[in-house]
């Protein structure tokens, strides 16, 4: 698997636009991807004394202030995660 620095193409993104190297903001992104990443997983390893799963990724990657899957799960949602992220529709 490629690291998130790479994907998004990092380092050319900083030497373009701040005329550094960018590999100390490649190495920080990818450390900080693997952290949330093993975090999240264990999180959704966890089980209480029954043996049920104590999170999902609903509530893990919410901020807990309303039910982001009713947000999210509807046209207005997406639209909304495609502006956020700058996805273009036709």
């Amino acid at each position: 698997m490629r690291p998130a620095s790479e994907i998004l193409n990092l380092r050319e993104w900083v030497r373009r636009k701040y005329r550094l190297d960018g590999w100390w903001a490649s190495i920080q992104l990818d450390h900080a991807v693997t952290w949330v990443g093993r975090y999240v997983e264990n999180q959704l390893m966890e089980r209480d004394t029954d043996g049920n799963t104590r999170y999902d990724l609903d509530a893990l990657l919410s901020d807990g202030t309303e039910d982001v899957s009713e947000r999210v799960n509807t046209p207005e949602g997406i639209a909304a995660l495609k502006a956020m992220f700058g996805v273009v529709g036709k």
